[in-house]
């Protein structure tokens, strides 16, 4: 399964909501995976905050997630998954709607891996042919 990024951030809060802890406690270990653009996304995030405690624990938790407690896998971005980003967003600006293009990215790596997409924002991603999960439901 891919995670967006903003289930990523909720994972890396102190206290994630009830709803999403038990969501992740129905996650396999090592299931949960996460697109290239999501490191860029939350490293962009955490450098930009003004330092201090609050910094320091994130930078922490989002270590832990890497490296230890979940050990997310960073699916690298292939050509194929370039493509399919680039097809997405002209599909959507066809529409009348934007798909930036972390989103792109994001569901352009589940649509190729065949991955289903763990997303509080399932409107960002609707109509784009990725299997939708909202672990906040």
């Amino acid at each position: 399964m891919i995670v967006d990024t903003n289930v990523v951030s909720e994972m890396m809060r102190g206290d994630p909501t009830d709803t999403v802890s038990a969501w992740l406690r129905t996650c396999d270990a090592g299931t949960l995976g996460i697109a290239a653009v999501t490191v860029q996304e939350i490293t962009f995030g955490l450098t930009r905050m003004t330092p201090g405690v609050r910094q320091q624990r994130l930078a922490e938790a989002w270590d832990r997630l890497m490296h230890r407690d979940m050990a997310l896998f960073v699916h690298p971005l292939s050509s194929l998954m370039a493509q399919a980003a680039a097809l997405l967003q002209v599909r959507r600006e066809q529409s009348g709607r934007h798909l930036g293009v972390a989103d792109a990215q994001i569901a352009a790596t589940a649509l190729v891996l065949g991955h289903p997409l763990a997303t509080r924002n399932t409107r960002d991603f609707d109509g784009l042919g990725v299997t939708l999960i909202n672990p906040w439901d």
